[in-house]
């Protein structure tokens, strides 16, 4: 809840990217405790408000690793998904990621 909070401020979005946040994040997105994964793609959603945290998003590779969660049981991991793959399709980059 912490990291969520602190990810409001773009400049600390800027900063978990630029350490490799996300690479840890993406490996959450498989973890077999649905909480985990319910508060990864919280968290996930809550960078990609930012364009800096969608830009993070396409270049660590986070994108693939959630359309595994598109049929996932539990309602928020699927609803906070749909979040962010919406917010990606605000880049242009972002566009093209689903071909």
């Amino acid at each position: 809840m912490a990291l969520c909070e602190l990810l409001h401020d773009p400049e600390n979005v800027y900063q978990a990217v630029e350490i490799g946040l996300l690479d840890n994040l993406k490996t959450l997105l498989a973890h077999q405790n649905s909480t985990v994964r319910q508060k990864t793609t919280q968290i996930l959603s809550v960078m990609a408000v930012h364009n800096v945290g969608r830009q993070g998003l396409i270049h660590n590779g986070v994108v693939p690793a959630l359309t595994e969660l598109l049929d996932d049981p539990v309602d928020i991991c699927r609803k906070h998904t749909h979040q962010i793959l919406e917010m990606m399709a605000k880049l242009p980059e972002g566009r093209g990621l689903s071909s």
